[in-house]
């Protein structure tokens, strides 16, 4: 009688601190570190009271709707900048970017798009002693839109020009273009031999992107092989 009574105590005890807990810093994993008691089991004991128990990493933090619908100029933007420098992994639906140092102030503005909470990471790279920046989160939804559109993982080598389809009106593709050369693009001005001055945009990807997206603007141009083995 007595191990029982004490048991509700601490029974007690823990789910007081759970629900007396702001809901953002809710976490069973820590009550399981701190009073030796397994989250399945404080989760049942949540349950059967009655209370939702929400799991820490699938909490919403994030706005995971934000690529559904491509209908803005911003969100065409961004789905053109992860096309060309953010990673979906294809393990626990994880969305990853990483910048340069340099780029911080970038990733910041792409942070707040997302309405993301978590924050900015910097990492000392050990083999080239560079700073790189880096934005993680994981939501299946978020993930699964983007992958619909076209960003896939291992994209590197299979990255096509999106569809049409995917944008709520065709002038959206421009600022999709936008995006994508802010990430794997570039702009130059050159002093030819006569003295004038020459313009250049260039973008790095696959043949398939960049002949689409040769066609989408309709201009000329050349496609040259940047591989390491031509």
């Amino acid at each position: 009688m007595k191990n029982k009574r004490e048991s509700d105590k601490l029974k007690n005890i823990i789910i007081n601190e759970y629900l007396n807990t702001p809901e953002k810093q809710r976490s069973l994993t820590q009550l399981q570190r701190k009073y030796g008691v397994r989250r399945q089991t404080i989760a049942e004991w949540l349950k059967d009271r009655g209370y939702v128990v929400v799991n820490q990493q699938n909490r919403l933090r994030v706005d995971e709707h934000v690529f559904d619908v491509i209908d803005t100029e911003e969100k065409a933007y961004w789905l053109g900048f992860m096309y060309a420098d953010g990673n979906i992994s294809s393990e626990r639906h994880r969305l990853e970017m990483n910048l340069s140092i340099a780029d911080i102030d970038h990733m910041e503005k792409f942070r707040k798009f997302l309405k993301l909470e978590t924050e900015i990471r910097v990492d000392n790279q050990s083999d080239t002693g560079r700073f790189k920046c880096r934005l993680s989160v994981r939501n299946k939804n978020l993930w699964q839109q983007l992958n619909d559109k076209g960003c896939v993982p291992a994209k590197s080598l299979i990255l096509t020009f999106p569809k049409e389809e995917f944008f709520a009106n065709k002038n959206l593709i421009y600022d999709f273009i936008r995006g994508y050369c802010d990430g794997d693009g570039s702009l130059g001005l050159y002093t030819t031999k006569t003295g004038g001055t020459k313009t250049e945009i260039s973008f790095v990807g696959t043949s398939e992107f960049l002949n689409g997206l040769q066609n989408f603007l309709e201009i000329s141009g050349y496609i040259r092989n940047k591989s390491y083995n031509n």
